[in-house]
């Protein structure tokens, strides 16, 4: 599908205004189109074009210094744990270099303006980081980073509130899978087993030996065998 043509001196991409069409850039045998840029501060840039549009790229780079500098005012907490935690969060948010970019600032989650320039308002709001194994989480995953969503969590608490997780609800409580099987002694391995032979996750989470019931029978259709009939 050929990629639109936005208007020139008119749509917008963060800062960048679109001009014209740059020229194109060889990557290996291939070709990537290229974008004529004019960014908020003045600079012109050619951009590759996918990335302008997937928002991968909004500035010349002026907005990450930008955030770099307004991070970098005396507050106290430069060297504590919650500060290089809060600055992980910024750099996945604001700079497109970032490994955890596309599942953050390319998903348009943003770090409120507060926090970034003054990170002690931060602190003040969740508090100190309660053991090693916290993290800060957003309570809504699609949310940003901002007063009210969010908290401290463990990694098997923010695995709960992962975009994709299958859970289970027992005795008023909802459990990952890993939870469940330790909760009812069933070995995790013996689940995950189960699920790659074909098994539901419900038959799976069976507590009866699968070996009888589901070993043998799978065997036996995998290797085309017909079950024995039996003269009454």
């Amino acid at each position: 599908m050929r990629m639109q043509i936005p208007t020139p001196n008119k749509d917008k991409f963060g800062r960048l205004t679109f001009i014209g069409i740059g020229t194109p850039a060889k990557c290996g045998t291939r070709k990537l189109t290229t974008w004529n840029m004019k960014c908020d501060c003045g600079a012109l840039i050619t951009a590759n074009a996918n990335r302008v549009k997937r928002k991968q790229k909004l500035s010349c780079g002026c907005l990450y210094k930008e955030t770099r500098k307004t991070i970098g005012v005396k507050h106290g907490y430069r060297r504590t744990e919650e500060y290089r935690i809060l600055m992980g969060a910024i750099s996945r948010c604001s700079n497109p270099k970032d490994k955890s970019y596309v599942n953050y600032g390319g998903r348009g989650i943003k770090v409120c303006r507060e926090w970034m320039e003054n990170p002690a308002l931060f602190i003040e709001h969740i508090g100190l980081r309660p053991t090693k194994d916290h993290q800060i989480e957003r309570i809504n995953n699609d949310g940003n980073y901002e007063p009210g969503n969010v908290r401290w969590a463990t990694r098997s608490e923010q695995h709960l509130n992962k975009r994709r997780v299958y859970t289970i609800k027992h005795n008023g409580r909802v459990l990952t899978t890993k939870q469940y099987c330790k909760e009812i002694g069933l070995s995790y391995h013996t689940y995950q087993h189960r699920v790659k032979r074909g098994l539901s996750r419900e038959d799976a989470l069976s507590l009866e030996d699968g070996r009888t019931k589901f070993g043998w029978e799978t065997r036996r259709r995998k290797a085309g065998i017909k079950k024995a009939k039996t003269n009454d």
